[in-house]
């Protein structure tokens, strides 16, 4: 089709007569900013002030001009590589000028539009070691969607869906971040302007409105994959709990308030099934709970069970685990964390770059008082480790190894590992449901909302060339390069 190939050449012809991307030859509906400040910064916490442009043709009334805004870089183990991501937080409070093409004062900024929250925070994700540059927005979309249209909300979205009358559509506190792609120039101290990178304009992990937080809620994100604190082995004390977290909600220098984290993490370290000590009780020990079956003929129903235990066996701590679950967690938000990372083998997201998020009850019946799961950082998925590399086939299961190490980050994980175990039934009745509604659907979902994505970044073939395989991978063409070149 000679019209179609004129078409995609037109949409990848980016370049000056010095093969360069220029502003100027954009593809008209993908936005671009422009990184005003030289240097950039280099590395975590060396915060910088400068200038920023944002234009989106496409939609010429969410432009905007940020003056004296705070530079900084995102992420600990990508910040190593030689494209950062960058967080970019624009405060009038601090001293920074921000205003729209009328010259019209902001405030805030939504990530998703028409609708969505908006705030004053923001991270640029270059994804640098997934060149697809579509994971980790899509799939946590696909994550807040999905959950959402199961019935499972945390409380703040609950109270706004009782206000707007029970419409989940209209839900717009967020579990995970939203974000699009743009083109992302420099502008050096003598004004010139030159290409940069390709990256996603994301909700930063702080943007508290966007994620419903309020006093009360608490939200830790668990940074260390080898960490027992991490893997809830063991009691969270004030003394310990730097090793394996670290706070993200209230975002206080030195929090290290225990009064929700620690009875919760000890509780699950008391059903950490390998420190069993075989020990008598002193009386049994009864537990009653319910226990979903699934019959030959694919139906699930619940049954009641009784179990006493006289000592401190693997099994008395798994039933424990079993019976005490929904004292202490939001069981629906706990099992869709477990299949969605488990379907889109997620490896780094069992333990670091999972969040468990304590919220306070704001109505009757809303779950609250509970911790759930937030989505977080979820580019190493369907395939791709840690570096970039699509090293996992999809059979792999969070139980197996490959080359002799686990495949799952946090593989031994005392709620993971338990929940597998303890809760087959309740995991194969959700995934069924979300199956047979086609809410998750690995290959459906990921190919009809990712694609699309995939298209607005095309004509940035170069950059994934540059990046991901002159800098990484010599003779290895990935998925964003073979994309790009196609569309």
């Amino acid at each position: 089709d000679a019209a179609l190939r004129v078409q995609r050449f037109a949409r990848n012809n980016n370049y000056n007569d010095r093969n360069e991307i220029v502003i100027s030859q954009l593809p008209a509906d993908l936005p671009y900013i422009i990184w005003d400040i030289d240097p950039l910064p280099e590395y975590k916490g060396d915060k910088r002030n400068g200038n920023a442009r944002y234009v989106d043709n496409a939609q010429a009334e969410r432009n905007f001009t940020a003056e004296n805004a705070e530079y900084n870089v995102q992420g600990t183990s990508s910040s190593v590589y030689p494209e950062k991501n960058i967080r970019l937080r624009i405060r009038p409070s601090k001293g920074a000028v921000w205003y729209d093409d009328n010259g019209d004062n902001i405030s805030a900024f939504p990530i998703t539009y028409p609708g969505g929250i908006g705030d004053n925070y923001f991270t640029f994700k270059v994804d640098y070691a997934s060149s697809e540059g579509a994971n980790n927005v899509e799939l946590v979309r696909l994550y807040n969607e999905a959950a959402k249209a199961y019935g499972i909300f945390t409380p703040p979205q609950r109270e706004e869906l009782l206000k707007n009358g029970g419409n989940p559509d209209e839900v717009k506190v967020r579990v995970g971040i939203d974000g699009f792609p743009v083109v992302a120039f420099h502008q050096d101290a003598d004004g010139n302007v030159s290409f940069r990178t390709k990256a996603n304009f994301n909700n930063d992990k702080a943007n508290e409105a966007v994620y419903g937080f309020a006093d009360g809620d608490e939200s830790w994100e668990i940074a260390n994959n080898s960490a027992a604190e991490g893997k809830f082995q063991v009691p969270i004390t004030v003394d310990n709990f730097e090793n394996g977290l670290e706070i993200r909600f209230p975002d206080k220098d030195g929090y290290n308030d225990m009064s929700k984290l620690g009875p919760m993490s000890a509780w699950l370290a008391s059903t950490y099934r390998e420190n069993a000590t075989d020990a008598p009780f002193a009386d049994p020990v009864t537990f009653e709970y319910e226990e979903t079956t699934k019959a030959e003929d694919g139906t699930f129903s619940k049954v009641r069970v009784s179990k006493t235990f006289e000592a401190d066996t693997r099994e008395y701590r798994l039933a424990k685990f079993k019976a005490e679950l929904a004292d202490w967690f939001n069981v629906d938000s706990t099992l869709f964390y477990y299949i969605f990372t488990l379907l889109f083998l997620m490896i780094d997201s069992r333990a670091k770059n999972a969040f468990p998020t304590y919220f306070k009850s704001r109505t009757a019946g809303d779950g609250g008082d509970r911790w759930f799961w937030l989505p977080y950082d979820m580019d190493t998925a369907i395939g791709i480790d840690n570096k970039g590399k699509l090293s996992f086939d999809y059979h792999l299961e969070d139980f197996d190894q490959l080359n002799g190490a686990n495949v799952y980050n946090g593989q031994d994980s005392t709620i993971w590992t338990n929940l597998r175990d303890a809760f087959p039934g309740e995991i194969a009745e959700m995934y069924a449901k979300l199956h047979i509604s086609k809410l998750l659907s690995c290959f459906i979902s990921f190919v009809d909302i990712v694609l699309p994505y995939f298209v607005r970044l095309c004509g940035f073939s170069v950059d994934c060339l540059v990046r991901n395989i002159g800098k990484r991978f010599v003779g290895t063409v990935n998925s964003c390069y073979r994309v790009c070149c196609v569309n």
